[in-house]
């Protein structure tokens, strides 16, 4: 699968520019997110009924009607449903007339990124490789996510840690609800996942605002070692009690009760998050490439696998586990490494592209995740990275987009002159798609513009007769009221066109030869010839 780059997420604003007249599109801007079909502009100061004339021209051209007048009385915002040509040509077709002050695509603007005052946060180098601070201009998590932590307990009066937390929470070892921490592991994976941020305490966990749900697993033998059957019961436990994430930083993922576990968890609506493990073994021979659970790796914070964690064909993704400040019992802070701590920072995550949109399904929030994620190995999903290194920002935007993007777009050069493009296509509720292409030359890629429009699931097009040249091409899903990011960007040469038929020449129709003439007749012999006969055989 071909990843979407950071460049061309759509996720980072740059408003339109206006030089000498004219709308300046960089190509961020193309990739920005934007209100689909519409345009804002304003007339310029002492505008003639010519230049209205003029401005109603185009925007009837391009089926753009007045969608809202903006307070200030002058601005105007026009849309179209079915626009067939960008927005960016649209409003630069309006700048054009002259008869505007300003013409621009109706943008989504971000916030700067969210720097909490936890004093240990410049600490917290994980959450700055991930792009953490981003992500929560638009969410730090919605309290009616919650988000079970399976492990030794979790320390229910640690000040960064309390106010979230589900209390009762649950035992099931001792099937009570005695979730007490008993070695420390669980405060410090819970303080990944939801240490209050900016309560000017300790440290900032993923999702500052959810709740947590302790699950003690464990038996005390002090170590903090958990039967599977416990785990299992800690997985079913927490999904029927509303979890929408579980974490489990425990080995044992490839055991069949808990892989049944987890699959009725995610019949239920929660996502499954497990550590890798520490051996710095191999794990493509032996153990389940498991779809019912997300397995994490943990990365250093030179994004490269620590020499510990556990890889192969089983990694879903990786997040930072070496030197992670988190809480620990006795109200206290810790820097740990491990991949238990990786897993609980995915699990972090999923609260927060859950917080954005509830309705998610385990698959959806996956899908996200993975398809944002840092591409760090080999091209697509690798055994060392699996599908790479989380983005906070990356993910909870695309959350925000409600439209998932298409991936692994490809262009093949079919009969010389056309080119077949082929998605794939990752939203439930897209009802079609967008083809726009772009001309390259000299290896730069100009202006986009939508050459076409095909209807939900469909997943290829067929760009016909087209000139000699290099084409880009890009692909963009749209529902009713949004718009995707757009797909990555492929390319295409069309060297030279196919040769017109030759004309064959008629054959020239051999001329039909005239009838033989009718053979002559030989005439009968004189009658002397007879006589002479006669008198000679009397002889």
């Amino acid at each position: 699968m071909k990843l979407p780059s950071r460049g061309s997420s759509a996720l980072l604003l740059l408003l339109s520019i206006a030089v000498l007249g004219t709308v300046v599109s960089t190509q961020a801007q193309q990739n920005a997110k934007r209100r689909p079909g519409t345009v804002l502009y304003q007339l310029k100061d002492g505008a003639t009924a010519a230049d209205k004339a003029a401005v109603d021209k185009i925007l009837a051209n391009h089926g753009l009607r007045l969608d809202k007048q903006l307070r200030d009385g002058r601005s105007q915002r026009v849309k179209t449903p079915a626009a067939n040509v960008t927005e960016e040509t649209m409003a630069q077709r309006l700048q054009a007339s002259g008869a505007v002050a300003w013409a621009e695509p109706d943008y989504v603007a971000q916030a700067l990124a969210t720097t909490p005052n936890d004093p240990n946060f410049s600490q917290q180098w994980w959450l700055t490789d991930i792009h953490a601070p981003a992500a929560w201009d638009i969410t730090t998590g919605n309290s009616n996510i919650i988000v079970a932590v399976c492990d030794t307990g979790v320390q229910s009066t640690h000040p960064d840690l309390a106010a979230h937390l589900i209390l009762p929470g649950y035992n099931t070892y001792l099937n009570n609800n005695n979730s007490e921490d008993t070695v420390g592991h669980g405060t410090m994976v819970a303080g990944c996942i939801g240490a209050i941020g900016n309560n000017g305490v300790g440290v900032a966990g993923m999702a500052w605002n959810v709740r947590i749900l302790p699950i003690r697993i464990t038996y005390a033998d002090g170590v903090g070692s958990a039967y599977v059957s416990d785990m299992a019961e800690g997985l079913t436990y927490a999904a029927d009690h509303g979890a929408k994430v579980i974490n489990c930083s425990f080995s044992g993922f490839n055991a069949s009760a808990i892989e049944a576990a987890a699959k009725y968890a995610r019949s239920k609506g929660a996502l499954v998050c497990f550590a890798a493990g520490n051996s710095g073994i191999d794990m493509t021979n032996g153990y389940p490439d498991t779809t019912n659970i997300v397995v994490v790796g943990a990365t250093s914070s030179s994004e490269t696998l620590t020499s510990w964690s556990n890889y192969g064909k089983p990694i879903d993704v990786v997040a930072p586990g070496l030197n992670i400040m988190t809480t620990t019992m006795g109200s206290s802070y810790a820097t740990v490494s491990g991949t238990s701590f990786s897993s609980p920072i995915v699990a972090g995550l999923a609260a927060l592209v859950y917080s954005v949109n509830p309705n998610f399904t385990p698959d959806d929030v996956e899908q996200i995740i993975k398809s944002t994620a840092k591409d760090l190995g080999a091209a697509g999903k690798d055994n060392t990275y699996g599908y790479g290194l989380v983005q906070a920002d990356l993910a909870v935007a695309l959350a925000g987009f409600g439209v998932l993007a298409p991936s692994a777009l490809t262009a093949t050069v079919s009969n010389t002159n056309n080119v077949v493009l082929h998605w794939t296509d990752n939203s439930n509720n897209e009802i079609g798609f967008t083809i726009e292409r772009a001309t390259v030359s000299n290896g730069v890629t100009g202006a986009f513009a939508a050459i076409a429009t095909v209807g939900a699931n469909v997943v290829t097009y067929t760009d016909a007769a087209l000139a000699v040249g290099t084409y880009a091409y890009r692909v963009q899903a749209f529902s009713a009221d949004t718009t995707s990011a757009y797909s990555s960007t492929v390319t295409a040469t069309i060297k030279q066109l196919a040769p017109a038929p030759t004309p064959q020449p008629k054959p020239t129709p051999k001329p039909t030869p005239p009838p033989p003439p009718p053979p002559k007749r030989t005439p009968p012999p004189p009658p002397w010839f007879w006589r002479f006969i006669h008198n000679f055989w009397s002889w």
